[in-house]
């Protein structure tokens, strides 16, 4: 029997019974829609694989199967995302764990080895992530936030410099950073998607919608909740050791937030979209105001 694991995404994943002896594997499915997106995913993941053995840094689960609307992949025994294991192990702890994760994040962003997967990379980044910031789902919001938002969106620059290029893992939250205590020198990575943006801001911004944002605090309750403290130490950690300018990693959480606000709680997403594009324009993209924001969001 399939145990249905919870996810905000189209697609749907289940631990499975596999190959008759006990065994589990974990099956993810997509909607018809959705299959070239799955090969993207696909692609991506067994090139982290090889990338992760290669460097050391994370590992992938393997993938054993594919089909037309899903694969079946490796399960990892007691596997719980990473954030349950920060908050086991003390603030303490969270300046070491923030330099692994970002050497993950550098590892994903800038590969040293292999040949990664033709992915798109869009020279004018900007554009695109303009686009994701005006198809946030105001209309799920009420009409001040909405305004506010919309305000905000139009004040933007109309070219930003300095943006990175590069590659993504494309939803690089804590939820998809995974931990088993029977291996506990090794993080895995999933759900590598194909984000059609590749680019370092993009994963940069999806780190700090976990940590900067608390998505877990938003995902648990529907609203905007403070830090713990193991998470606030991690997000202070994260954004003073960050590789890239503040203001840019700034306007990747903002765009996350904004984004994903069309498929899950759209209030508190729109609502700190908004206070993160307000601190941009006022400041003009300064990067110790830009920081700031980033350490206190919530």
């Amino acid at each position: 029997m399939a145990e249905e694991l919870k996810g905000n995404g189209p697609s749907r994943t289940a631990v499975v019974d596999c190959g008759g002896k006990g065994l589990q594997a974990v099956l993810k499915t997509f909607p018809e829609s959705e299959h070239q997106r799955m090969v993207r995913e696909v692609e991506k993941l067994r090139y982290f694989r090889y990338l992760g053995k290669a460097t050391g840094a994370f590992d992938v689960p393997e993938i054993y199967e594919v089909q037309d609307r899903s694969y079946l992949m490796e399960y990892i025994t007691s596997a719980v995302p990473l954030e349950s294991r920060l908050a086991a192990v003390g603030v303490g702890a969270m300046e070491d764990w923030s330099t692994r994760i970002l050497a993950v994040l550098s590892t994903v962003t800038c590969p040293s080895v292999g040949t990664p997967p033709t992915w798109p990379c869009d020279a004018d980044l900007w554009t695109t992530m303009l686009g994701k910031f005006g198809a946030a789902a105001t209309r799920d919001v009420h009409e001040e936030l909405a305004a506010a938002y919309c305000v905000e969106v139009t004040r933007l620059p109309p070219a930003v410099e300095g943006l990175p290029l590069g590659y993504s893992h494309g939803d690089l939250t804590l939820d998809n950073t995974i931990y088993s205590p029977y291996l506990p020198e090794r993080v895995f990575l999933i759900d590598a998607v194909w984000s059609a943006v590749e680019s370092p801001v993009w994963d940069v911004g999806k780190l700090l919608q976990s940590t900067a944002a608390n998505w877990g605090g938003i995902k648990a309750t529907g609203s905007i909740v403070p830090k713990p403290k193991w998470l606030a130490a991690l997000n202070e950690c994260i954004v003073d050791q960050l590789p890239y300018r503040a203001s840019h990693a700034l306007l990747g959480c903002a765009c996350q937030l904004a984004r994903v606000s069309r498929w899950a709680h759209p209030v508190p997403m729109v609502t700190l979209a908004t206070r993160l594009l307000k601190t941009y324009n006022d400041c003009g993209g300064n990067d110790a105001e830009c920081g700031r924001a980033l350490r206190g969001l919530v």
